[in-house]
């Protein structure tokens, strides 16, 4: 299983995914993590790229970064987004776990809380 974390310092899970700089892409298979990269969280408008900069309705650059995870999980993110990476087939998981290993981890065996109240409407319909 694939997984993406959002994370400003690949230890902790961030607290906003358009607001984190990174993705840690972590590989989990037989319990343990078998593979670990770190991936930019582009935002992409009128010609420019950022990077943990976020303007809502920018998530889509954001799916395409880890369009080959199964799953996305955050602290927190908007309705609209976690929509997005579902509809690219994405699981989008809102959590309170703090560690970015743990969380992985935790997915991996079906135990990693997801708190929905989490999700907020934001600005834009995000």
């Amino acid at each position: 299983m694939k997984i993406a974390v959002a994370t400003n310092d690949g230890e902790r899970v961030g607290q906003h995914f358009g607001r984190v700089r990174h993705f840690a892409v972590l590989t989990v298979e037989d319990g343990g993590i078998t593979g670990r990269e770190m991936r930019d969280n582009v935002n992409r408008r009128h010609g420019t790229v950022t990077i943990g900069e976020h303007r809502h309705g920018d998530c889509f650059d954001a799916v395409s970064v880890i369009d080959d995870c199964d799953a996305m999980v955050v602290g927190g993110m908007g309705h609209g987004a976690a929509a997005r990476f579902r509809d690219a087939g994405i699981e989008a998981i809102v959590t309170d776990e703090r560690s970015v290993d743990a969380a992985a981890l935790r997915l991996s065996r079906g135990d990693l809380p997801h708190l929905e109240e989490r999700l907020h409407a934001g600005r834009g319909g995000h």
